[in-house]
């Protein structure tokens, strides 16, 4: 078939058919209710729409997989909330892989095998949710990061709640999965983890804060993204959508340009084969908003914004990637971007 790569904006109504490898992201979910009544432990409220939303594109049979980045059910210790959560999956993870990651609100405990010691998981420890939404080997309760190839995208899942700094035993099964790709079969790698490596956000000062875990990741995990070419990243914990640029070391390497389709008037933010990974931060799938960005934005961050939805992301071959924010109450695209990639076996070049 024609690979597809532009080095213009495709003329109105050339657009290559949507089709290859399609995936549904998010982070930060929650429970809703199907009366919207406040029942007992409720939050994200919105989830609800997310969950009717993407169950109905699963039910078309155009979703291949789901990646739920962490804070998954907000239950914090509560057995029954996992139960009224799960109802509410079912629309979504009866018809299509359903692979999550854990956050805070899975696995934070004092003394536990965590990084941060506080009490964001009620207790739970990680336990309820790698029993109930179980990872993908080799993923453990105390080890809880794994890879999986779907269709034509290799995707990774870190715990930002362990050790992943240079030398611990998760960096090293990171190094190991990275290497190890074929991007013969797997073109496209979208690395997902829960808190973001890339934010505009305000808070800093405390180990867990956005801005200390951003500095660290960017310390101990970029440069590997960056000698892999991973052409994704995308995170949660705060809950905003962000857009970042192709940046490495908080320097831009490639900003989108945009331009607008003449037929829809859609406005469309490309990437064309960025020398560099493109971040999103897409903590927006119920729960309630994190207003604490900053402005002006820094360099490298191109568009914030609050809504409550998720990403559809198409690998329609091995060189076009297709990315749309949607909205979940009315199938809305409020955020468009394309990315291409010339060959995806080269090389970054040497930023040493």
């Amino acid at each position: 078939s024609k690979e597809y790569i532009f080095q213009v904006p495709p003329a109105p109504g050339t657009q290559p058919p949507k089709r290859g490898t399609t995936l549904i992201l998010f982070d930060d979910f929650g429970r809703g209710s199907s009366d919207m009544a406040f029942t007992w432990y409720e939050y994200g409220r919105p989830a609800y729409y997310t969950a009717m939303s993407v169950g109905a594109e699963v039910a078309q049979g155009n979703i291949d997989a789901i990646y739920h980045g962490g804070d998954i059910s907000y239950a914090t210790g509560y057995l029954a909330v996992w139960d009224f959560f799960l109802d509410m999956l079912a629309p979504m993870a009866s018809g299509t892989l359903y692979l999550t990651t854990v956050g805070n609100h899975e696995s934070d405990w004092y003394n536990s095998s965590t990084y941060f010691n506080n009490s964001d998981s009620g207790g739970e420890c990680g336990v309820m949710t790698t029993r109930l939404i179980p990872m993908p080997a080799p993923a453990t309760t105390n080890k809880p990061w794994w890879s999986y190839d779907v269709g034509l995208i290799h995707l990774i899942g870190i715990s930002t709640e362990h050790d992943y700094t240079i030398g611990s035993e998760q960096y090293l099964w990171l190094e190991n999965d990275l290497k190890s790709i074929d991007r013969t079969k797997t073109p496209w790698v979208i690395f997902g983890g829960h808190r973001a490596m890339y934010l505009n956000s305000n808070y800093g000062g405390s180990v867990s804060s956005d801005i200390v875990v951003m500095d660290n990741m960017i310390t101990n995990l970029e440069p590997l993204l960056y000698k892999y070419r991973v052409n994704l990243g995308f995170y949660g914990h705060n809950h905003v959508v962000q857009r970042h640029s192709a940046v490495y070391n908080k320097q831009v390497v490639q900003a989108s340009r945009s331009y607008v389709d003449e037929v829809t008037g859609e406005t469309i933010h490309i990437q064309e084969d960025p020398q560099a990974t493109v971040h999103f931060v897409i903590g927006t799938g119920g729960a309630s908003f994190t207003v604490n960005y900053v402005t002006p934005y820094p360099s490298w961050n191109e568009d914030v914004f609050y809504q409550y939805g998720y990403a559809k992301v198409t690998a329609v071959n091995a060189t076009y990637l297709d990315w749309q924010w949607v909205l979940n109450t009315n199938n809305e695209v409020l955020d468009h971007f394309v990315l291409t990639q010339s060959d995806p076996t080269q090389p970054w070049p040497d930023r040493s």
